[in-house]
């Protein structure tokens, strides 16, 4: 079992979801159908968040004291007075990794989608559009829903079941 735990932190410290399961050792299917769950998905958010914040800060820091070399060097090429030294301070300073650049783009999750090619007998009973998505099986029409609201559905149809059961064996005792 695959601690979610740790796949909250990696994927919240900014990794692709395909890393995250080579790192834990589980199929990436599994870390998908994680980030399928809206909560969990907003943990990972908020912890992206968090950690570009406080990358974004330490680049704040580093800015400013890359500022204040500066100015001592346009102080120092006046005087010219250990010129090696600030320069090296500068280009040290200059070289340092700028943490918040690293996360570029959307910071959110993107799904993956999975192309799977049918043999020609069961793609006879298979209808798609012309992005190559399932829309009708045999005389079913089919939809695309997040897992969350098909659990949910789920869920309540399983529930009202065994409800509608529940009345189907109180009248059949009640008869009897």
């Amino acid at each position: 079992m695959v601690d979610k735990e740790r796949m909250l932190k990696l994927l919240g410290n900014g990794l692709q979801p395909g890393t995250v399961a080579t790192t834990l050792g589980c199929d990436p299917s599994y870390v998908s159908q994680a980030l399928m769950d809206e909560d969990f998905k907003q943990q990972v958010l908020i912890l992206r968040m968090e950690n570009l914040n406080a990358a974004t800060t330490r680049d704040k820091k580093i800015d400013k004291i890359e500022d204040t070399l500066l100015e001592k060097l346009g102080d120092a090429v006046v005087w010219l007075t250990k010129p090696r030294d600030i320069l090296g301070a500068f280009n040290i300073i200059n070289a340092a990794k700028r943490r918040g650049a690293q996360v570029q783009g959307d910071v959110l999750i993107q799904n993956n989608i999975v192309s799977i090619t049918l043999p020609p007998a069961a793609r006879e009973k298979f209808i798609t559009n012309g992005q190559g998505e399932v829309v009708q099986v045999g005389e079913r029409t089919t939809i695309t829903m997040p897992l969350q609201k098909l659990l949910k559905d789920r869920i309540a149809s399983n529930a009202s079941r065994q409800n509608s059961e529940g009345e189907l064996l109180q009248s059949l005792g009640a008869s009897e």
